[in-house]
């Protein structure tokens, strides 16, 4: 794919897959940081469902897409966080990635 692979959660670089190929994106719960900041345009924005603290880190559930119109077709995903990360549960944060922790697969 010559962009890349579009997702929910943005454009990820692809490992020059054909057009067409269907992939699985593999997001590493490492490669996502929590923000305060939802007012970046390259801010994606999560719904919080939950938040736990693992010793040194946290453990952030999150649900996508924000506001969420249909609950059929929302996704979710864990971000371990270094550190004390715990959003309450409802409160809407910013997510970013670091491509770097992204691995696009053929299906």
């Amino acid at each position: 794919m010559e962009d890349g692979v579009k997702s929910e959660l943005g454009l990820f670089p692809s490992n020059s897959q054909a057009v067409g190929t269907s992939v699985q994106i593999v997001v590493r719960p490492e490669a996502l940081s929590i923000t305060n900041n939802v007012s970046r345009k390259e801010t994606q924005k999560a719904f919080v469902v939950e938040s736990r603290l693992l010793g040194r880190t946290s453990l952030v559930h999150l649900s996508f897409p924000f506001p969420a119109q249909d609950k059929n077709k929302q996704k979710h995903l864990h971000a371990r966080v270094p550190g004390v990360v715990l959003p309450k549960p409802g409160s809407v944060v910013g997510v970013e990635i670091d491509l770097s922790q992204i691995f696009v697969f053929e299906k």
